[in-house]
């Protein structure tokens, strides 16, 4: 679970079986509970990314950025 910079946030999904962190480096990952590189990243384009969570069915990872909300 490698971070270049400063991890802001770090979420489990509802089953257990993914984490959700968001980073310093403005990028949100999706990983394996179980390890590995992360299988999903997002870059947030308009401002500083301050927490990334999945949503109760894990199909969907809410992320604040700046002072908007958005839903990837």
């Amino acid at each position: 679970f490698a971070h270049p910079d400063t991890v802001k946030s770090v979420a489990v999904s509802a089953d257990g079986a993914q984490l959700v962190t968001s980073c310093g480096d403005n990028i949100v990952r999706v990983w394996n509970a179980s390890g590995g590189p992360a299988v999903w990243e997002y870059r947030v384009r308009g401002g500083a990314c301050v927490a990334a969570i999945p949503t109760s069915d894990a199909k969907s990872v809410v992320v604040g950025e700046g002072p908007w909300v958005l839903v990837l």
